[in-house]
């Protein structure tokens, strides 16, 4: 695996195709050669070319889910756990489906404050990949500038980034100017990519963030369905995190008890949404996907046997936007398949593309199985 991931040639011995992976397989532990987990990480990491990426497959309940993941992530791929063996086929069928949708590589996101504005840009969390801060001026609080290495965008997928912004207090409002509602510039973006469709090696686009400041508040406040929704989707994935930490130290009960008290505040948002006359897929989604781990941390024999692998791939499945689920594609209950058709369309499995959707088929009826 390692000489395929140092290797800057095609089988053929021509240029490589510019996107270009390593699929890993595997159905146990590391138990010959480098066997640490962390010394693993590192061999890895030294070993990938910036332009390769790794996609890890893990068969059965006898290996290392986080392992795994963490090497996924150093591949900016995906980690895909695989219960049965007819899901092979399907969760190969994924990975391809995304990796022949590519429409961008290489995305960098820059975000920067102006001086004087009286912006302050908070940090932004560990969720997001690769964060950078980039130096500024000495009086850093008055220029900030962050980055965010996006990795790379199949088709239809898109890319949220919450900011918590600070903003100055507004001074010197006439009687007439609180009846008018003011555009606040806050944030320079600018993203750079390469665009595979276009066969361009370095695109790039700016703009300028605005929020409104309202001249009077108007009552009722109803939230931004879509800002409700990424908040949602970060206690999805800290709730996550925390909750294997814990089952990981032998503490399934308060796992649950971090799940669910993600369970409940989302709940409480979902109540919100409704409120405006809204639904919330997304949120549907994140609910599910919560209970289900919590349903899976009742015991120690649950936990090993898919527990720790589901609350492992639904948490970097949310954090990063993009599909690795497959378990529920391959039942042959419509009921369990019914509630896996939960995402923003209501038609596909969360974060999944026509691409996908594609491949998929193709390998439920190369493997038997009928709609």
């Amino acid at each position: 695996v390692l000489n395929e991931i140092k290797s800057r040639k095609g089988a053929d011995g021509e240029p490589p195709h510019p996107v270009q992976s390593v699929l890993l397989l595997t159905d146990g532990l590391a138990n010959h050669g480098v066997t640490n987990p962390d010394a693993l990480v590192k061999l890895v990491k030294g070993a990938l070319a910036p332009s390769i990426s790794l996609f890890t497959f893990g068969y059965g309940s006898g290996h290392h889910a986080d392992l795994l993941r963490q090497l996924s992530d150093l591949g900016r791929g995906m980690y895909y756990f695989v219960q049965h063996v007819d899901g092979v086929s399907l969760a190969f069928a994924d990975c391809l489906g995304g990796l022949l949708s590519v429409v961008a590589q290489n995305i960098v996101l820059t975000l920067e404050t102006t001086a004087g504005s009286g912006v302050t840009l908070n940090p932004l969390p560990d969720t997001y990949k690769r964060v950078k801060t980039v130096p500024t001026a000495p009086s850093s609080m008055e220029h900030q500038r962050q980055q965010i290495d996006l990795g790379d965008l199949y088709g239809e997928e898109q890319r949220d980034v919450l900011l918590q912004v600070h903003l100055p207090k507004m001074t010197d409002r006439t009687e007439k100017d609180m009846d008018t509602d003011t555009a606040t510039p806050i944030v320079r973006c600018t993203v750079t990519y390469s665009n595979i469709l276009a066969a361009k090696a370095f695109c790039q686009t700016e703009g300028t963030l605005e929020i409104i400041r309202a001249g009077t508040l108007k009552s009722p406040q109803i939230p931004d369905k879509d800002v409700v929704e990424q908040k949602m989707r970060f206690l999805t994935t800290e709730a996550m995190a925390a909750a294997h930490q814990q089952a990981e130290s032998g503490h399934l009960a308060a796992g649950q008890a971090s799940l669910q008290t993600a369970l409940d505040s989302i709940t409480h948002k979902m109540e919100g949404i409704k409120k405006g006359g809204l639904d919330s897929a997304s949120g549907e989604t994140f609910l599910a996907d919560l209970r289900e781990c919590h349903a899976n941390l009742a015991s120690t024999r649950m936990y090993r046997a898919k527990g720790q692998q589901r609350l492992v791939g639904h948490r970097q499945c949310h954090m990063n936007q993009r599909s690795n689920n497959i378990e529920m594609s391959w039942s042959n209950d419509d009921d369990t398949r019914a509630a896996c058709k939960r995402s923003v369309g209501g038609t596909r499995p969360s974060y999944q593309n026509k691409k996908k959707d594609s491949m998929m088929a193709k390998a439920r009826r190369s493997s038997g199985y009928h709609e």
